[in-house]
């Protein structure tokens, strides 16, 4: 159920570049926002595009970069100007297969990773441009919502331990848990990309063996979103009309297993794909909100040094 390595190894050697840590994690996170999820979600609706793969909706955190059907709906008008947003979060949510049989398990997931590149010049060369890795972030909170992501149900039977690590107990009724971190305050004014990694795992509970928990089929995807700032707050009102943020990106879903590994996004499409929203002014106006695989695997995150 795991990602299988010939999928780096192609990448890497399709992008003519040596597969260190860096190559490999960027082809890992181009993997996730271009292979389709690796099975049907337990009682999803499968018109959304995320029940079927990855998706980038507003990409670049800026007003104008936010899709069409969201600024149409959102009352404030002021907030989907040009002008940067400055606030963001990482969050994940974690469904059963359709076909799971094994409720007896716990998730794991390590405090997120997360990089953001920032344009060095003018012309806001993706060639030139840096990454910065943010502050030690974790997640607070996590819930357990409709099988349409919608709707709250009540607060995920959680734990948040001292070293980052989030272990959450899934739903005994098979709802998805969607939780995330607290918002962080970021420069967004040249913010061309962003790039996140969570690792995760599962751990038995009630006596089940390590090798029943091989028969697990649980998903997980994890992406971030972007807010005007970080006092800006969905359950203050202050995006009245639609009650949500549209979305920087979102990974597909992928299995998790008992062996703890790597969870990936970014904000990388292959060029015109059908998982980057092309509606908002911004791009309508000759702008782009991802970076190519080309521009991620010439211009990584420095992973080689954590």
């Amino acid at each position: 159920m795991k990602l299988k390595p010939t999928i780096t190894i192609a990448l890497c050697l399709i992008s003519s570049f040596s597969c260190n840590a860096n190559h490999v994690a960027s082809s890992e996170a181009i993997a996730a926002m271009t292979l389709p999820n690796d099975d049907v979600l337990y009682g999803a609706p499968t018109q959304p595009s995320w029940a079927k793969g990855a998706t980038i909706a507003q990409g670049r955190p800026r007003g104008d970069a936010a899709p069409i059907w969201w600024t149409d709906d959102v009352l404030d008008k002021s907030i989907i100007d040009s002008d940067p947003w400055n606030g963001m979060t990482i969050w994940f949510t974690g469904f059963e297969a359709q076909s799971n049989r094994i409720n007896d398990f716990r998730v794991a997931m390590s405090r997120p990773e997360v990089w953001l590149l920032h344009a060095s010049d003018e012309k806001r060369s993706i060639s030139k441009a840096y990454w910065e890795r943010l502050p030690d972030i974790q997640f607070s909170w996590s819930a357990y919502f409709s099988r349409d992501v919608a709707n709250y149900i009540e607060d995920a039977n959680a734990t948040y331990l001292d070293n980052g690590e989030l272990k959450y107990q899934i739903s005994s009724d098979h709802y998805p848990t969607h939780g995330g971190t607290q918002k962080i305050e970021i420069d967004g004014e040249n913010v061309l990309g962003v790039f996140v990694r969570v690792r995760a795992w599962l751990e038995p509970t009630n006596g089940i063996s390590k090798r029943d928990l091989s028969d697990a089929k649980y998903l997980i995807n994890i992406g971030a979103d972007y807010y005007p700032n970080v006092d800006s707050d969905v359950a203050a009102g202050d995006f009245a009309g639609t009650g949500y943020l549209p979305g920087a990106m979102g990974s597909r879903f992928a299995y998790v297993s008992e062996e703890p590994r790597w969870f990936y996004a970014a904000t990388v499409s292959q060029e015109n794909a059908e998982i980057v929203d092309k509606s908002s002014r911004f791009i309508k106006n000759g702008g782009r909100t991802y970076l190519t695989q080309e521009e991620l695997l010439r211009n990584s995150p420095d992973i080689d040094s954590y």
